[in-house]
Parts: structure tokens; C-alpha cells; sequence
């Protein structure tokens, strides 16, 4: 017994000491104000036994089983000075009060990774792509890889066009986006999104996918809130003064965007041909060219003289989140000048090749109109889009012709369209109703086309065309998920077009041609789809099912056309993500196609003094095209590597076989109403690599075409075999700590033509280099030259090397840009090259624009 209570007097001090513990207490500043958010820690010696944070009203409460005493705890806090209080008594409270404290961070260098990866979003650093001569974002664009540019400034990734432009998440310009992306400075943008199948509908996202890619600029945050552009004018002297001048400015903020632009020259720019809103969507306005007589293979600022201006205003309101309303607008004009010369060989049946040179001199005026407004909400549940558009196009041009006479051609056009576009998209879990409604209305080019003959005082043609068309589409369609991974649906479609077409001609002391028809065409359509989504891969199955009912009555013929039938297509897209950065797509279709109201034009319609074309034979042109293709992409933005290769076969059977006629007096387009076929193959190979290491970027394009077809030349069969292969290396390097810039495209092409046995094949080759070289001697000084060089095969055994070069100088202080450029330094006056057109061999020459120089002034604001 007595052992026993020793053994209690020992234990109960332990007991004491190593009691479960729980600690209140507060934490308060100097001026008793409660912390939240400060950590605590309870130590036993070094290891930590508990930890909390400090509520909002700056209690804590420490929870352990044991722990001997005294004990420490800590507080820490990236604002306050680190402290510690020892206790004694788990019982009492704990008060603590902590000291602000100021922290000096070392310096220390964040490096930006140049893309980044999440989803079927890559982002690209901006910094990381541009050089100290860049421009615009388009020149870092055009670096980015996948992506290539057209000349006219369209954007295509993965091969097909981007279908969305946006800034800040915002689709501001439409279709007219190069005034965007060739005006916004890089030095704005912090970074660009390739959004890759995007979807831009938010209520079809996930059930509807899309195979083009969308892009979006996000801005640096100083570049917000207020206006950025710049103001430029320039002047200079080559055959005459010359001048220059823009505007450009653009303000963003989260409820607004705005981009105003006003530009001038007469330096040979071209604007109205960049502008894509202008192309009216009427298939008439081809017969009626601008540039009827050619125009060379080369920029126009080598060989037009031109006074040029182009102003657009465009501004998107963001009403509420998922609300915005859009105006665009521009007008443009372009009074070109510019001479050429011709020598073409014509094959022509029975008798010898005939010879036919002459000399134009043209002189082009052209004005574009377009007004657009739009309405969009787009949201997860419901997507409504209502745009109102106007385009017109006007032109009055003049051609100076001298061959074995000379004759003066005149052209009048008046060209435009009003069009309404209506949609609806309601989804309601994963149904999908889709109702959309498009009006147009469109007239054909009210043209008058005459040709006068100086010398004899007489007119050798006139002609006065006009029509107009009147469209209506009416779509609505469904869908419904059937399980986890499959969906079904339909599209059905009501179209119903009415369209004239009159025209009156006459040429020398031929009969009068004319036309007069107008008549109807609906059609109506169902088309059942099948999908099925699984993760990254999707098959969609659709087979369209068409009625085609037109009806048109030719008054000069006196006679009535009338069509009726039912065609059957199919179309199926496989789409394969292997990985993130492997996919494979598979297309098969069979689609047929019918002509419109063109198909019965029977009588002549005049495109220049000496040339007509017969829009048709009175019968309805009836196409079926049956194509496969198969296209791989492998992209590692990470690793900045991008391969794609593509292969495709597609052959198009037509009951119009065209027919080439030339004799002494001209030549002339029609068709027969027979059955004939295209085969057309290719193949694409393309291949691009960043080495950002040494700030080096390389491509690599490779392209075959193989196309097998018929032609008819003065009542003579022809089969026409053609192939084509063109190889393409471009790169780009900076050095020396970026005081050094380097940039080079190297093309090679070669195509073979053979007739049949009608007159020998032949083969044409070409090669051209474009490179670029800049020098910093100082941070805001580039010193730079430009060389272009082509040499083209005129004949055989027969080549003209084409040789210019630009310099350059710029430098930069504070806001201002002086910049003086000498153009065309090797004063090439003349620029020749041939084509194969059809079965015809011609050598075009045309005057080019004198050596040139300009300075100008730029205030970026």
C-alpha cells in the first residue's frame, strides 16, 4: 500500500505536465485593432505541435493532446515583424500585439515561358516573338507557328481561316481585322491566344465544334482605359512629289472598344483590295473584271501610280456580360494608274497559232461603300444575333489599248448589297434548337461597257448590262443527346432566290446581243446528322437531302426553263486528338451542286472590246464532286515545333464542258452541254521550328498539285494534264543582343503542262527571294535594307532576273518616329514574266515605278 502511493505522488507532477492543452488568446496591432489571417505556431522544442490562423475579430484557439510547459509560440505574418510569447499556465489567455514591418525584396529576374499550353488554348508571349524592326502585331503574327498570312492580311492557322478576331474577348473589326492587326503596335500587346476549334456560340459549345481557330490579343494593362495609335505623315520625290499620311487609334476599355482610321498616299498602296468586306457574295460580279488586261505578279506599290484613301470607324459596346452591340463602317477609294504589254500565242484548230500583241494603258477608279450593325447575346443558354449590312462597290475605268489599231474602253459599274442576318440558338440541357434567317438583296453590275475607235470616229462596242436578285434562307434545326456520347439532330433549310438578268450589246456591224431572263429558284433541304464525342476524338455523320425547283423565262428566246429533282449527298468528318499535340481529321463527301440563273444566259455578253463569254447553253449545270482528305498536325507550342501534312483527292463530274474559241477578230468563253470530269490532287507538307536558344526561327513549306481535266478549243477535244510542285524555305535570326535582325524566303516552282498531243508539253520554273537585314548600332536606331529577286522562265532556255532593293533608316526618340526610305535603289523600270493560261502561252511586261525616296514622321501616342 505504501508503494502504491509513492507511485501516485510521482505520477501526478507528470500528469500535470503533460495535460491536454488548449490556448486562447488575440492578436491586435499597435492600435488594438484585430488581425485576421496572422499564423500561429505551437512548439514543443523544434517540432511543431499545433497551428492556427487568427479569426476576423483576431481570436485564435491552439488545440494539442499534450505538451510540456512552458511552451512557445510564434507569430508570423508578411506585414508584421515576426514575434514569440513563452506561457506558463495553459489557462490564461493569450494578448499578443504585433509591429508593421517593411520588407526590401533583393532584385530578381522573372522569366516569361514564350508559350503556354492548357486545353486547346496556347498562348504566346509577345516579347518573346518580336524583333526591334517589327511594325505591327501582324509581322509577330506571322511568326507564330501554324499561322501564315495572306497578302491581303487574311490569318490562316492549320490551314483553314481564323473565324473570330478578338481583342480583350472582344470581336470588334468582323471580317475587316487587318486594319487591326496590321496597325496595333507589338509594344501594346502582352500576349495572343490561338484558340484552336473554337466555337464562338457559347450555347453550342461542347455538342457543335468547328475546324477553324479563333485569335485574341490581350493588352498590356498601361495600354487600357485610353486612347493608343499613332499619327504619320510623310513626304518624298521619285517621277514626282510624292505623299503620305494616317491616322490611327484604337481605345479599349471593359464596356467599349473603339478603332478609328483614316489613310492617304499616293506611294502606290493600295487600300480597297485589303478591305475583305467589299467582295460582294453576287457570282455575276466575276464576268465583269477590273483589270481585264492583267496586272503583274508583284506588290502594287512597285508599280502603280495611285492616289489612294481609306477611313473606317468601328466601336463594340458591351451592354451587359453576355450583351454587345457592334457598328462598323469604312469607305475607300483608289485612283490607280498603270501600263502593261502583251505577246499571247493562241493555239487555234486548222490553221497556225495566231499572234496578238498590244499595249494598255489603265487607269482604274474605284470607291467601296459598307456600313454594317450588329446586335449579339451570347450566353451558355441563349444565343441571338441580329446584323444589318451594306456593301457597294462603284467604278468607272478607262483602258487606252494600241495593237494593229488603237481603241479607247470604258467601263461604268455599280455594284452593291443589302442583307439582313437573323439567329437563334435556345439550349436547354443538351437539346439545341437553331433557327436562322438570312435576306439579301443584290443587284448584277449595272455595267455599261463601250469601246471607241480614236482614228476612224466610230464605236466598235457597247454594251449596257443590269439585273438584281432577291435571296431568302430560312434554317431551323435540333438536337438531341440519345446517351453519354452520341447525339442526333437535323438541319432543315428553305431557300427561295428571284433573279434577272438583261443585258444589250452590240459590236462593229454585228446583230444586236442581248438577254433578257428573270425567274425563280427554292430549294429546300433536310439534313439529319449523327455525332459522336468521346473525350478528344468526334465523328459526325450528316446526309443532306436537297429538292431543287427553279424556273426561268428567257424573253429574247422566247422560251422556259424549268428543273425539278431531289439529289441525295453525304459528308463525314473524323477528328482524332492522340495526344495534346497529335491529331488527325478524315473528310469523305459526296455533294452535288446545281448552276443558277447564269446557266441560261444563251447570247454573248461583251468583258472587253475583242472578247465575250456565253454565261450558258440552256441547260442547268448539274456537278456531283466526290473528295477525300486526310490531314495530320503535330504542334508543341512548348518546344515551338509544328508539323502538318495534308493529302487530298477530289473529282468533280459536270454536264458543262467550257469551250476557248479564238480567230482574228477576238476571243470567246462558252460552254456544251456535255459530260466531262476534273481530277485534282495534293499534297502539303509544312513544317516550321523555333531555336529559341539563339532567337532563330525556321519553315519549311512543300506543296504538289496534280489536276487532270478537259477543254474544248475551237471544236477540238483536249485533254490537259498539269502538275506543279513548289518548295518554300523561310527563317528569320536575331543576334548580337538583338543588334542584328535577319529574315530570308527562298521559293522554287516548277510546273508541267500537256495537251493531249494538241501542241507539245511544256515546263516553266521560277525562283524568287525575299529577305530583309537590320542593323542596331544604338537601341532606338535600325538601319535597313530589303531585297526582292525573282527569275522567271519566259520561253525555253530564255530567263529575266528581276532584281530590287530597298534601304531604309529609322530612329526613334521618345514618342517620335523619323524614318526615311529609298525604294526600287536599282531603278528597275520593267517587269516580265510568262503564264500558261489554258492552252495559251503569254509574255506580260509592265512599267514600274522609279526609284523613290520618302521621309516621314510618326508620333505614337
Amino acid at each position: 500500500m505504501k508503494r502504491f502511493i509513492l507511485i501516485i505522488c510521482i505520477l501526478i507532477p507528470l500528469i500535470n505536465s503533460y495535460a491536454d492543452v488548449n490556448i486562447k488568446g488575440k492578436v491586435s496591432d499597435l492600435d488594438g485593432t484585430p488581425l485576421q489571417g496572422i499564423m500561429m505556431r505551437l512548439y514543443q522544442g523544434d517540432k511543431i505541435k499545433a497551428f492556427t490562423n487568427s479569426r476576423r475579430d483576431g481570436t485564435f484557439l491552439l488545440k494539442t493532446d499534450s505538451i510540456p510547459l512552458p511552451a512557445k509560440i510564434s507569430f508570423a505574418s508578411k506585414n508584421y515583424a515576426p514575434s514569440e510569447i513563452w506561457i506558463d499556465n495553459t489557462s490564461d489567455s493569450v494578448f499578443a500585439i504585433l509591429e508593421p514591418q517593411q520588407f526590401m525584396l533583393q532584385e530578381v529576374v522573372v522569366k516569361v515561358p514564350h508559350a503556354r499550353l492548357k486545353g486547346d488554348t496556347i498562348t504566346y508571349d509577345v516579347a518573346s516573338y518580336t524583333n526591334p524592326s517589327d511594325r505591327s502585331i501582324e509581322d509577330v503574327i506571322k511568326k507564330l507557328p501554324g499561322i501564315e498570312v495572306t497578302e491581303n492580311g487574311t490569318i490562316i492557322y492549320d490551314g483553314e481561316p481564323i473565324n473570330n478576331f478578338y481583342i480583350e474577348g472582344l470581336n470588334l473589326m468582323g471580317n475587316n481585322y487587318a486594319v487591326a492587326s496590321q496597325n496595333i503596335s507589338p509594344g501594346d500587346i502582352s500576349s495572343i491566344s490561338i484558340y484552336e476549334r473554337h466555337q464562338s456560340k457559347k450555347a453550342l459549345k461542347g455538342i457543335s465544334n468547328t475546324k477553324s481557330a479563333a485569335l485574341n490579343l490581350k493588352l498590356k494593362k498601361g495600354r487600357m482605359l485610353k486612347p493608343v495609335g499613332y499619327a504619320n505623315a510623310g513626304a518624298g520625290y521619285g517621277d514626282g512629289l510624292l505623299w503620305t499620311g494616317q491616322i490611327y487609334s484604337m481605345l479599349i476599355s471593359p464596356s467599349n472598344q473603339t478603332i478609328i482610321s483614316a489613310q492617304g498616299n499616293n506611294t502606290g498602296k493600295n487600300y480597297i483590295n485589303s478591305d475583305r468586306k467589299t467582295s460582294s457574295p453576287n457570282p455575276a460580279s466575276s464576268t465583269f473584271s477590273m483589270t481585264p488586261f492583267g496586272t503583274p505578279k508583284i506588290a502594287t506599290q512597285r508599280y502603280i501610280n495611285n492616289k489612294s484613301a481609306y477611313f473606317t470607324a468601328n466601336s463594340i459596346f458591351k451592354l451587359k456580360d453576355d450583351l454587345t452591340f457592334t457598328v462598323n463602317s469604312s469607305y475607300g477609294l483608289d485612283h490607280d494608274g498603270f501600263d502593261g504589254a502583251s505577246l499571247t500565242e493562241y493555239l487555234a484548230s486548222g490553221r497556225n497559232d495566231l499572234l496578238y500583241e498590244e499595249k494598255v494603258d489603265n487607269s482604274i477608279k474605284k470607291h467601296i461603300v459598307s456600313a454594317s450593325a450588329k446586335i449579339e447575346q451570347n450566353s451558355d443558354k441563349i444565343y441571338i444575333k441580329d446584323q444589318f449590312d451594306f456593301n457597294g462597290s462603284f467604278n468607272h475605268n478607262d483602258y487606252g489599248i494600241v495593237n494593229s489599231s488603237a481603241i479607247n474602253q470604258n467601263l461604268r459599274n455599280r455594284n452593291f448589297n443589302f442583307s439582313n442576318d437573323f439567329n437563334i440558338i435556345i439550349r436547354k440541357g443538351e437539346n439545341v434548337v437553331n433557327i436562322k434567317s438570312e435576306t439579301q438583296y443584290r443587284n448584277t453590275p449595272l455595267s455599261t461597257i463601250s469601246a471607241y475607235d480614236p482614228l476612224a470616229g466610230t464605236s466598235s462596242m457597247y454594251q449596257n448590262v443590269e439585273g438584281k436578285s432577291f435571296h431568302n434562307r430560312e434554317t431551323t434545326g435540333f438536337s438531341r443527346k440519345i446517351s453519354r456520347k452520341s447525339s442526333v439532330g437535323t438541319d432543315i433549310t428553305f431557300q427561295a432566290d428571284y433573279d434577272s438578268f438583261l443585258s444589250y450589246g452590240i459590236k462593229s456591224e454585228d446583230s444586236p446581243q442581248c438577254n433578257d431572263l428573270s425567274g425563280h429558284n427554292i430549294a429546300a433541304s433536310a439534313s439529319p446528322f449523327y455525332k459522336y464525342l468521346m473525350g478528344r476524338h468526334s465523328i459526325i455523320l450528316t446526309i443532306p437531302i436537297e429538292w431543287i425547283n427553279l424556273k426561268y423565262t428567257d424573253i429574247v428566246n422566247e422560251a422556259t426553263h424549268r428543273f425539278n429533282k431531289i439529289y441525295i449527298n453525304g459528308d463525314l468528318d473524323i477528328f482524332i486528338k492522340m495526344n495534346q499535340f497529335n491529331w488527325l481529321s478524315l473528310n469523305a463527301a459526296w455533294r452535288h451542286s446545281t448552276g443558277d440563273i447564269r446557266n441560261f444566259i444563251e447570247n454573248p455578253v461583251f468583258t472587253t472590246f475583242r472578247s465575250s463569254r456565253t454565261l450558258g447553253n440552256g441547260a442547268l449545270m448539274q456537278t456531283l464532286s466526290k473528295s477525300a482528305s486526310a490531314s495530320y498536325t503535330h504542334r508543341n507550342p512548348i518546344e515551338s515545333f509544328y508539323l502538318r501534312g495534308v493529302f487530298s483527292f477530289s473529282r468533280k463530274e459536270s454536264n458543262y464542258l467550257s469551250v476557248y474559241n479564238v480567230d482574228q477578230s477576238g476571243t470567246s468563253n462558252s460552254s456544251l452541254n456535255s459530260d466531262t470530269h476534273t481530277d485534282i490532287s495534293n499534297l502539303m507538307i509544312n513544317a516550321s521550328k523555333s531555336i529559341n536558344r539563339i532567337a532563330t526561327r525556321v519553315s519549311l513549306n512543300l506543296t504538289g498539285v496534280w489536276i487532270q481535266r478537259e477543254s474544248m478549243r475551237s471544236s477540238s477535244l483536249i485533254d490537259i494534264s498539269n502538275s506543279t510542285y513548289i518548295a518554300t524555305l523561310s527563317g528569320e535570326t536575331r543576334q548580337w543582343n538583338d543588334r542584328l535582325s535577319l529574315s530570308a524566303n527562298i521559293s522554287y516552282s516548277i510546273s508541267h503542262q500537256s495537251f493531249g498531243g494538241a501542241i507539245p508539253s511544256n515546263d516553266l520554273s521560277e525562283l524568287s527571294f525575299n529577305g530583309k537585314i537590320s542593323l542596331f548600332p544604338m537601341k532606338k536606331l535600325e538601319i535597313y535594307s530589303r531585297i526582292f529577286f525573282n527569275r522567271s522562265q519566259l520561253e525555253e532556255n530564255n530567263f529575266k532576273s528581276n532584281l530590287f532593293i530597298d534601304a531604309g533608316i529609322k530612329y526613334s526618340v521618345k514618342k517620335f518616329d523619323i524614318e526615311l526610305t529609298a525604294c526600287n535603289l536599282t531603278d528597275m523600270r520593267r517587269y516580265e514574266y510568262t503564264l500558261y493560261q489554258s492552252l495559251d502561252l503569254s509574255t506580260y511586261s509592265y512599267s514600274l515605278r522609279p526609284m523613290e525616296a520618302i521621309l516621314s514622321l510618326r508620333y505614337n501616342f
